[in-house]
């Protein structure tokens, strides 16, 4: 069972449909990176079976967007043949969010889904942020990385940019991609750091700012001083600081699921394994985890003041 405390996979979707897209980004060995896009599922599995899986120590990249579960489930079974029954029900139909679950047995594997914003994400009182938040689930090993979500969300193009601009080194100040090899101009993927690059620009996108409502908390600061004992302004002050409290106790809850994500992704096991081993992986996840702890910071202190007036 994947690790989150929350079990509402409605709590987390987008309403607009779109036409299905499959975009794969491959490196056989030694080879550079090829980018590419299909129309369709079955276009998809015909290049992974003639092209991919018969190339030996690659890496790929497969993005699967609107498809239908029963597509999903013939590419996650292609590329994950000795996958449990189970854990494949759990990517395909994920009750769970910002959770990761590693299997160690039959050849190593993470599976997970991870919340994303579907547009840019805002502290406001007309911001529906369950209408506006997706589920990417993901499965993946040394080689290979699938991610299926139904549309598209923020940093998924910015994720897909910086593996296809991807150089052999890790420059500074910037997420992990690719490690050089002997040859300067040939560079070689890595799935564990596509993952990363793929978790740490979600998380950067899906993060609120959350000054508007530090904004709205100092305001009411201000109006409690102006509301008289007595008056009959004062049911109308308490609704607002009940919806205000509602309103950052749901905005906390998500970041400290993100939060979980990050601390299972930098724990000790996965430290041992393929997902975090590389110590540039583990720098970028540190350092996503920092801002994701001041936004956090900002959050708990409004709170605090806002308990303060009530």
């Amino acid at each position: 069972m994947m690790l989150s405390d929350s079990t509402d996979s409605s709590l987390v979707k987008c309403l607009t449909p779109l036409a299905s897209k499959c975009t794969v980004v491959f490196q056989s060995n030694g080879a550079p990176a090829t980018f590419q896009r299909f129309p369709s599922a079955e276009e998809l599995r015909l290049f992974l079976q003639k092209d991919v899986l018969i190339a030996e120590q690659g890496c790929v990249w497969v993005d699967m967007q609107g498809c239908t579960e029963e597509h999903n489930r013939m590419v996650l079974q292609l590329l994950f043949p000795h996958m449990e029954p189970c854990q494949m029900e759990g990517v395909l139909s994920p009750d769970t969010y910002d959770a990761v679950e590693l299997q160690p047995v039959k050849g190593e594997y993470l599976i997970g889904g991870i919340a994303c914003a579907c547009g840019q994400r805002r502290c406001a009182p007309d911001m529906d942020d369950e209408e506006n938040t997706t589920v990417c689930s993901f499965a993946c090993n040394n080689n290979i990385l699938l991610t299926m979500h139904a549309v598209p969300f923020l940093g998924l193009a910015e994720a897909l940019h910086q593996v296809r601009m991807g150089a052999g080194c890790v420059s500074q100040e910037s997420l992990p991609e690719f490690r050089e090899l002997q040859a300067p101009d040939i560079a070689t993927m890595r799935a564990s750091a596509v993952l990363c690059v793929l978790v740490c620009f979600t998380c950067e996108t899906y993060l609120p700012n959350p000054t508007g409502l530090i904004s709205e908390v100092d305001c009411i600061d201000e109006m409690v001083m102006l509301v008289a004992p007595g008056r009959s302004d004062q049911p109308d002050l308490l609704r607002r600081i009940s919806m205000l409290r509602r309103r950052m106790s749901a905005e906390n809850a998500r970041l400290y699921l993100k939060e979980k994500l990050l601390q299972e992704l930098m724990g000790p096991t996965m430290r041992t394994t393929f997902v975090s081993h590389d110590p540039c992986v583990m720098q970028a996840y540190r350092e996503v985890f920092a801002e994701l702890s001041q936004v956090l910071e900002r959050m708990e202190v409004a709170r605090d003041s806002l308990n303060h007036v009530n």
